[in-house]
């Protein structure tokens, strides 16, 4: 639902800025994670029109994605397929949409499976993990942890080292 939420809010900024200023330059960019359809057709190209700059991210697998189902509603924005190894493909034809896995599973739109896959894919690219302020979440924390590396630990203020004072 935030993905539908984040689209109407970004398609509300943009028209709002082009009726108010007359600017295009004015037009939001716009990141979402594990998207449903947010409308038909008609939508999509106003939606497209408004904010061009929308990369939609989403896992193999990821039911919500396809939702809700049927055949008038639409995706916006350039779809970003994120696989396992953090690799990820940008422009997917037609053909290939067809042979890939059917997305069928709740458990891939969990925001620790999107992390997992940034992280991965940001390791990849830079060779360390993702500096999220998230990965200290206990709950979060393997999300943010590539195999064999070992994570930095931030420096807190109650650890700073005391003086040793010798023995009384």
């Amino acid at each position: 639902m935030g993905g539908v939420i984040a689209s109407m809010c970004a398609l509300d900024f943009a028209s709002f800025a082009s009726e108010s200023t007359g600017v295009e330059q004015l037009a939001p960019i716009v990141y979402l994670f594990g998207s449903p359809q947010p409308g038909n057709a008609a939508f999509r190209d106003v939606y497209e029109a408004l904010v061009p700059n929308t990369v939609r991210l989403s896992t193999p697998f990821d039911l919500i994605t396809t939702l809700p189902m049927g055949s008038e509603y639409r995706p916006v924005g350039r779809e970003v397929w994120m696989d396992d190894a953090g690799g990820h493909t940008f422009a997917m034809s037609w053909a290939m949409q067809d042979i890939l896995p059917e997305r069928n599973s709740l458990s891939h739109h969990r925001m620790l499976e999107y992390c997992s896959r940034m992280n991965k894919a940001f390791h990849q690219q830079h060779g360390q993990d993702f500096p999220s302020a998230w990965r200290y979440i206990p709950s979060l924390q393997h999300a943010f942890q590539t195999p064999g590396l070992k994570p930095r630990v931030p420096a807190q203020a109650d650890q700073v080292e005391q003086p040793e004072y010798g023995e009384p």
